[in-house]
């Protein structure tokens, strides 16, 4: 799908949803990290940008996923670049921080909200500590002077009878 047609019927969706439910918080999709087949994007982080760009005030809040590579505190920092032609995009959770730090002024003051975490790796992997990890991360962000805030951080789980998603342990 062409971003401008996405946009053209989030706009009619925003518009028809706020028509009969005002009061509703209403957010496009996360672009997804890493993806750069959005055939008239830019790449998958300013595609953010764009998108914001063209929805305009049409738009109450910010989703946004954010991976690790893999379990363990060194996973959160110091994430290698992807490979050329991407090489000046970070592969791992700092993409996250990317997204953060292109949203345009005009949109700085929303709640952004992470609505898919996980270390895209089986639940079964995680040694019991990569939530609280996490969530030690978006603190740590939050806490830095004139960040916007990340309000939240939800762990992306499936049914029990999925093995790499399930984390019902």
């Amino acid at each position: 799908i062409r971003l401008t047609d996405y946009v053209a019927c989030y706009l009619k969706c925003y518009s028809a949803i706020k028509s009969v439910a005002p009061q509703v918080q209403i957010s496009m999709q996360a672009p997804a990290p890493w993806n750069p087949s959005t055939p008239d994007a830019q790449d998958w982080i300013m595609q953010l940008a764009t998108q914001l760009n063209m929805v305009g005030n049409k738009v109450d809040w910010i989703a946004l996923h954010a991976y690790t590579k893999g379990y363990g505190a060194d996973k959160f920092s110091g994430n290698p670049t992807m490979n050329p032609p991407w090489n000046h995009r970070k592969f791992g959770w700092e993409a996250l921080y990317e997204y953060m730090q292109i949203i345009p002024f005009t949109h700085r003051q929303l709640p952004v909200l992470v609505t898919e975490v996980n270390a895209d790796s089986s639940w079964q992997d995680d040694p019991g500590d990569w939530i609280q990890q996490m969530y030690a991360e978006v603190d740590k962000w939050n806490k830095g002077f004139g960040n916007q805030k990340i309000l939240g951080a939800c762990p992306f789980r499936w049914a029990r009878h999925d093995d790499r998603w399930d984390m019902s342990r």
